[in-house]
């Protein structure tokens, strides 16, 4: 079942990266969206690694959360400037903490995130019997399904990190796994995890 807690509204607004000598993907949408150069992309995973490097950046991936982008970005101290080319929403204030290390960074906004309310069929899902397991991937989409509860059917939690999984034990989630590593690989592993349990 695939009901998305937000969704992608473009900003269409396109920046100058001339002054710029890299940029900042903390998401694959951000990459999809930006218009590449062959300059330095950090980038806070391998699969958004992958995809600045296959539109055409030089991507460094920082294999994990943003704190392991933020270190990242402070080792390989950059001398030009740099811009975070992001959503709206954002957590960790990635930009104020590199400038407060003395690095010239900015952000721009490529595309506002929406919530959006649960689907039908996912409602009817919730309103079961059946145990539901949920993956989530943010606090804010976290948040956005707890809002829409209580639910009937008892939830099964993946969450992506400690944020995530204390707001779900405070609303009784009747199983909970976090993942060890913030990927999607590790988030797939929970899921099958929570399918094979007695």
């Amino acid at each position: 079942m695939i009901s998305p807690l937000l969704k992608i509204a473009p900003t269409h607004v396109v920046p100058d990266l001339s002054d710029y000598s890299g940029v900042i993907f903390t998401s694959r949408t951000a990459v999809d969206l930006a218009s590449p150069l062959p300059i330095t992309a950090w980038c806070v995973g391998d699969q958004t690694a992958e995809a600045a490097n296959a539109a055409g950046w030089s991507a460094i991936s920082a294999g994990g959360d943003v704190n392991a982008l933020y270190e990242r970005i402070v080792a390989d101290a950059p001398e030009g400037k740099i811009l975070h080319l992001r959503g709206h929403h954002t957590r960790g204030d990635l930009v104020g903490r590199l400038r407060k290390t003395g690095i010239h960074a900015d952000a721009h906004i490529l595309y506002e995130q929406p919530a959006v309310s649960l689907t039908k069929a996912a409602k009817s899902m919730l309103a079961g019997e059946a145990p539901v397991i949920v993956p989530l991937f943010s606090p804010r989409t976290a948040e956005q399904f707890l809002k829409q509860g209580p639910f009937a059917a008892p939830i099964w939690v993946v969450s992506l990190s400690g944020t995530i999984a204390e707001s779900v034990a405070v609303a009784g989630a009747a199983r909970h796994i976090k993942v060890p590593m913030p990927t999607a690989d590790h988030m797939v592993e929970g899921i099958n995890c929570l399918i094979d349990a007695p």
